[in-house]
């Protein structure tokens, strides 16, 4: 147990590429996360120390070619090297004579928006541009600069927040009285504490060694991120969160899968946007399979299963010994069955989940998931072959009995409306439907106003005389 407490320990401080790639020549390491193999595989103390501590000797040719190499050269700095594909585009669209007029005109849009008091941000980016050129109508345009200019006002209000956080907190803590320094060590909060803080960094450095392991001895599971062109920019942006999801899910797993992006376009926005929300998505050392060649490229066809729910055959059980492929689309404007047709263009078996069979499926409920949601039924269903508990992953307000409560709330929220319209109506037919004696309508009008007069008992009764005295009369 010590043995085994202390190998995590240095594997999870000394997880880094620079230290792991100095003990391993380059023909030795045909695969970009071997290293981390290296390091993630038994051995005696003596060949830990001896792989994580000696660095090796340089010969003087090589000396010299290292120094040259550049920041973004360096390993695990391929993030830095990446371009900014909207930036060039509108660069190109500034070059063109149409687009750039085309940019003109919407300028002047945006401008007339901000004038008449429009919801439009501050400040455009360039990819922002580039956005608003894409959308074919006003509306659309008019939609994304509110998106834009919501996000602009979240975080500005999220940062006057934090400085007024800040601010209170420095006024509290300089209104504290002074606490006298008796040069004894201090335990609490702000002072010393008597266990080790495990920080962020540590943690993923843990995660991270789980998900080498995972690269060596788990199955295989693919997302195609090849459907980019099918999507426009605001489906491509919530695929790459979702892509996030992902990988997030599948890390913090108990038994996380080889995960595979596979099918990438090289500079487009889908890879853009993946590597804003994960900034190590780009890098050599990502605890992932990141490429832009297809899966029939890596794994046998047959090997293959592209699940789809536009398909007839239903998956029984979970094989490790299959490749299954997860579709990385988002289709909320224009649903089509995208992953059935390439499917069936290159030949890939396909299975769908049996959510009929374990679920009572809600009356006008879609079942297509998120790409998040079939990892974690994937990953579940892997882990314990329970389909039941698998399908736990499925949101419930696609369900037969969230919807019968969500109709039931309306009808009793329509039912209680109709009943305040009913009596509201009541009162109005009624004070509506009064005889049309003038004499008798002058009559109650003076008495309504003589009573709202009235705020004591001495009011009332001069409202009671008045009153029979004007019947009189």
């Amino acid at each position: 147990m010590y043995n085994h407490v202390r190998r995590c320990l240095v594997i999870s401080v000394n997880l880094r590429r620079q230290f792991l790639t100095q003990s391993i020549p380059p023909a030795s390491a045909p695969y970009q996360n071997d290293y981390y193999a290296n390091a993630c595989r038994p051995r005696n103390d003596a060949a830990c120390k001896r792989f994580y501590c000696q660095p090796v000797e340089k010969s003087e040719e090589e000396a010299p070619q290292e120094e040259e190499k550049s920041e973004d050269e360096k390993p695990g700095k391929s993030g830095n090297r990446h371009i900014d594909s909207l930036t060039k585009m509108y660069e190109e669209y500034q070059s063109n004579p149409e687009t750039k007029k085309r940019l003109q005109i919407l300028e002047l849009e945006v401008d007339v928006l901000r004038h008449n008091a429009g919801k439009v941000p501050e400040v455009l980016r360039p990819k922002d541009w580039v956005a608003l050129e894409r959308l074919p109508t006003k509306s659309q345009r008019m939609k994304h600069l509110r998106f834009l200019w919501r996000n602009e006002r979240i975080t500005a209000n999220l940062k006057a927040a934090k400085e007024q956080k800040r601010a209170q907190w420095m006024a509290t803590k300089e209104a504290a009285e002074p606490v006298e320094d008796t040069g004894e060590m201090k335990y609490g909060l702000q002072y010393n504490s008597l266990f080790v803080r495990i920080y962020p960094t540590t943690m993923a450095h843990g995660y991270n060694c789980k998900l080498m392991q995972a690269i060596m001895f788990e199955p295989k599971i693919v997302i195609d991120c090849g459907y980019e062109e099918n999507m426009n920019y605001r489906e491509v942006h919530n695929c790459a969160k979702q892509l996030q999801m992902s990988f997030a899910a599948n890390r913090a797993h108990v038994s996380p899968l080889h995960l595979h992006f596979c099918c990438l376009k090289k500079g487009g926005l889908l890879e853009e946007f993946s590597y804003v929300n994960i900034p190590s998505f780009l890098d050599v050392d990502f605890p992932a399979t990141v490429t832009s060649q297809s899966y029939l490229d890596l794994f046998p066809r047959d090997q293959l299963v592209y699940l789809t729910p536009h398909c007839r055959a239903e998956m029984t059980e979970y094989d490790p010994d299959l490749v299954y492929i997860i579709g990385a689309i988002v289709d909320k404007v224009q649903p089509q069955p995208l992953s059935l047709a390439k499917a069936k263009k290159e030949g890939i078996r396909m299975l769908k989940l049996p959510v009929d069979k374990y679920l009572e499926w809600g009356s006008g409920s879609g079942k297509s998931f998120t790409i998040n949601q079939m990892m974690k039924i994937m990953l579940d269903l892997r882990h314990t072959g329970d389909w039941n508990l698998a399908l736990q992953n499925v949101p419930s307000r696609k369900l037969k009995a969230a919807r019968e409560y969500s109709f039931q709330r309306k009808l009793s929220r329509s039912a209680a409306r109709l009943a305040l319209n009913a009596r509201d109506g009541t009162e109005e037919s009624k004070r509506i439907a009064v005889p049309t004696d003038p004499q008798r309508t002058q009559t109650q009008t003076n008495t309504r106003r003589t009573y709202s007069d009235s705020n004591s008992e001495s009011g009332i009764r001069d409202f009671r005389f008045s009153s029979r005295k004007k019947n009189v009369s």
